[in-house]
């Protein structure tokens, strides 16, 4: 756990993919900082992909529905409004708003 006034106080420390420092536990929505319910939803959505994916699951779909996550995503938190949860996120290191792996 980490302290990060941006994302309302202690979070878990996760790397880009929503996985916490314990291997094969993710974490998503509110538990990984307050924002509204549509971002909790798809970095919900989000951890599922990225741990199926890490069982094998990557092919074809998988890889698809991850982009498209990652591209709701970015477009939930762009503008004034989600600054603060940008600022918060890259004092984590979380860059999930990378379309990579």
């Amino acid at each position: 756990m980490t302290y990060i006034r941006e994302l309302s106080g202690h979070v878990p420390i996760v790397d880009d993919n929503l996985e916490t420092t314990r291997q094969g536990i993710y974490c998503a929505g509110d538990a990984g900082g307050i924002e509204e319910a549509s971002s909790a939803m798809v970095e919900g959505r989000l951890a599922g992909i990225n741990a199926a994916m890490s069982l094998g699951y990557g092919s074809g779909e998988a890889g698809k529905m991850r982009i498209a996550a990652i591209t709701e995503l970015n477009e939930l938190r762009s503008g004034p409004v989600g600054e603060h949860i940008r600022t918060g996120l890259e004092k984590m290191g979380k860059r999930i708003d990378t379309i990579e792996n």
